[in-house]
């Protein structure tokens, strides 16, 4: 998956939330009330 979240970018938490595939849980986390992509 490429993306880039830009620093600063209040909009950011939003993006990842709507990047987090519910078919494919295993490949993020939720820390801190924001997805983060874990996979390769």
């Amino acid at each position: 998956m490429g993306y880039k979240v830009i620093p600063g970018d209040e909009n950011a938490p939003l993006k990842r939330m709507t990047l987090q595939p519910s078919s494919l849980p295993e490949l993020f986390e939720l820390k801190n009330g924001e997805w983060n992509y874990i996979g390769k």
